[in-house]
């Protein structure tokens, strides 16, 4: 919701924005015909959507017609998921602070951190449909970049019995360092 309730001061989204589907490719230069460009219908923000606290950060894109040749991702249905210590991937074309923005996605792979020790870094600012992942800068610093590209990608964890290997148990919302 974040990153695209500023489009329209209603919260609206433009009519005719494209959103442009990768199937099987992940590289913005790639040819036309390695991708799927689909028009967006309506953009739905959670209704409670908090911009201040980022509480329910999320969108939903409804498309004038469904993409074809993608293996969904999972939803998580089991907060089994959100355990401290499973390792979460993101995924995003985000800056790295070198360059411009790359044009193939990267990922960075992170541990989902306890939340008693999410809250504590981040005292009332962890609601209670948000957790944490990152390093506690002790070790090689990783992240995603919320205002660069990277956020409303998804979090993922392995899942060996779900056909894309990986259930989605959130979203990259907001960062900042430990």
């Amino acid at each position: 919701a974040s990153c695209i309730a500023t489009f329209r001061d209603d919260g609206t989204f433009p009519p005719t924005i494209y959103a442009d589907v990768f199937a099987g490719n992940a590289d913005l230069n790639a040819a036309e015909d390695a991708y799927q460009r689909i028009l967006i219908q309506e953009i739905i923000i959670h209704p409670g959507y908090v911009e201040a606290t980022f509480d329910n950060d999320i969108a939903l894109a409804h498309l004038t017609t469904s993409a074809t040749g993608l293996t969904p991702i999972d939803i998580a249905t089991a907060l089994a998921f959100e355990t401290a210590g499973n390792t979460a991937t993101i995924t995003g074309w985000g800056g790295t602070g070198i360059g411009d923005p790359p044009s193939t996605l990267r990922q960075v792979t992170l541990p989902i951190i306890a939340d008693n020790v999410c809250e504590s870094a981040y005292p009332g600012n962890i609601t209670a449909n948000m957790f944490c992942a990152g390093t506690d800068g002790t070790v090689v610093k990783k992240d995603f970049c919320s205002d660069s590209g990277d956020a409303g990608g998804p979090l993922m964890v392995a899942d060996s019995s779900s056909a894309s290997q990986y259930v989605q148990v959130g979203l990259a919302s907001w960062n900042h360092e430990l």
